[in-house]
């Protein structure tokens, strides 16, 4: 482990780089430009002289205005890259398991199918007019699909422990 250490400044690192693949070479140009984007974006808000309620509120807004206790940045663009890595990957992850768990339940309900076209065909005119809102919010059986899909296929990094508790067996729950 020491000779590791000893040799990652020396020039590991740029071999280990050059022998990465591409598509992840990539990916890790991709996080990097996501990153500097995102802090140009916070910096050109503050050199504006917007106030605090301006702008977006994620994580990176409140990674990029933590201090240490001398007043400067608490974490290095390294450390910055790291963390948006973690969080593509893991928000990616969770997503895509949803997803494909909603379609494959769809597909094999299809009373489920026509309800929810249904649903969604009369509260929106277009593909476009679907947007986060009041009629986005009012569609209450899409709200159930996502729901019962969150509960069949959970996006976690295992399956979920379904117990049951004394008392419960025998009971219908609807």
């Amino acid at each position: 482990m020491r000779v590791w250490l000893w040799l990652k400044p020396r020039g590991l690192d740029r071999l280990l780089e050059s022998a990465s693949p591409k598509n992840v070479r990539d990916f890790y140009a991709f996080v990097e430009e996501s990153v500097f984007k995102r802090r140009e974006e916070e910096e050109s808000l503050k050199r504006s002289g917007a106030d605090e309620s301006q702008g977006r509120k994620d994580m990176f807004h409140y990674l990029f205005k933590t201090t240490d206790n001398a007043g400067n940045p608490a974490y290095s663009v390294d450390e910055l890259n790291a963390e948006a890595m973690l969080l593509i990957i893991a928000g990616s992850d969770t997503t895509s398991t949803t997803l494909s768990g909603f379609w494959f339940y769809l597909t094999r309900h299809p009373r489920v199918y026509s309800k929810l076209v249904e649903e969604i065909r009369t509260t929106f005119k277009s593909a476009d007019d679907i947007q986060t809102g009041p009629a986005l919010t009012s569609c209450k059986y899409l709200q159930a699909c996502v729901n019962e899909t969150l509960r069949l296929s959970p996006a976690g990094l295992s399956e979920l422990a379904r117990d049951v508790l004394p008392g419960e067996i025998g009971r219908a729950h609807v």
